[in-house]
């Protein structure tokens, strides 16, 4: 469900994004005239691209396309054929247009894939037998699984530090063993 409502919630930002970038144009107007009149539309379909893949960038630039033609080429507030440059213009911007869609929805995809990976590697590693514990540079726990807080025996560790956790010993022998793992750039199993 969390999916669909977030796949939902970005076709409203997605045409937010195309409105602000139409509004950029007509602020740009006095400087611009009727030339490039799609310029700021790339910036909308990156933005959609981004929030939801290929087809919505799409969507987004064919919004665009039309406002862009009502609002800032002539007839002013009205949609002509104005023939063969009009076509190929067309064809260029949604090529460019298509591009980044593309790209986004590659990159969507590849964000998507990275989630699952890191789901089904954090499942493995909070159900394994040994305990695992990930720390920042400065020796704050981001992840404990949960033979680990066995271990330690306390849930309340992110964000938490060995001296605040442990005793004054064994938080020493600690930050020992983290030196090592920095000083060597290579991981370490240790014995507590």
């Amino acid at each position: 469900m969390r999916g669909l409502r977030s796949r939902w919630s970005a076709y409203p930002l997605a045409f937010l994004a195309v409105a602000v970038a139409l509004a950029i144009r007509a602020a740009l107007t006095p400087w611009l005239g009727e030339r490039v009149p799609f310029i700021t539309l790339f910036g909308a379909v990156i933005v959609a691209a981004w929030l939801g893949g290929g087809r919505l960038a799409m969507l987004a630039a064919l919004a665009g396309y039309v406002g862009a033609e009502y609002l800032f080429v002539a007839p002013i507030g009205g949609l002509a054929f104005r023939g063969l440059p009009q076509v190929v213009e067309f064809v260029a911007y949604l090529l460019s247009s298509a591009l980044i869609g593309a790209l986004g929805g590659a990159m969507q995809r590849a964000r998507r894939a990275a989630e699952e990976n890191e789901e089904r590697l954090r499942g493995f590693m909070q159900n394994t037998p040994n305990s695992v514990f990930l720390k920042d540079e400065t020796g704050r726990y981001l992840f404990m699984n949960r033979a680990a807080e066995q271990l330690v025996g306390r849930s309340d560790w992110a964000g938490r530090a060995d001296d605040e956790l442990l005793p004054a010993e064994v938080a020493r022998e600690m930050r020992a063993h983290d030196r090592r793992v920095l000083a060597e750039d290579a991981p370490h199993s240790f014995d507590l």
